[in-house]
């Protein structure tokens, strides 16, 4: 994964899209921001990362950070 491409505010959401059990309102709520707004910096972590969704973007994150387990 190539996390070094996100920028400051992605990685942010990144961030909290790993370790925070927060649906999309709670994250809109804690980074003020609009749904629109989330979905757009979402989408382009997604994209970045070369993953569909919060599903893949957590699986492979485990797939990356656990390789030695």
């Amino acid at each position: 994964m190539q996390i070094e491409t996100l920028t400051v505010r992605e990685k942010q959401i990144y961030k909290l899209l790993l370790t925070e059990p927060l649906n999309r309102d709670e994250l809109c709520e804690i980074l003020h921001i609009e749904l629109p707004t989330l979905r757009t910096h979402c989408q382009h972590i997604y994209d970045k990362l070369c993953v569909k969704n919060r599903i893949e973007l957590l699986t492979e994150y485990i797939k990356e950070n656990c390789k030695d387990l």
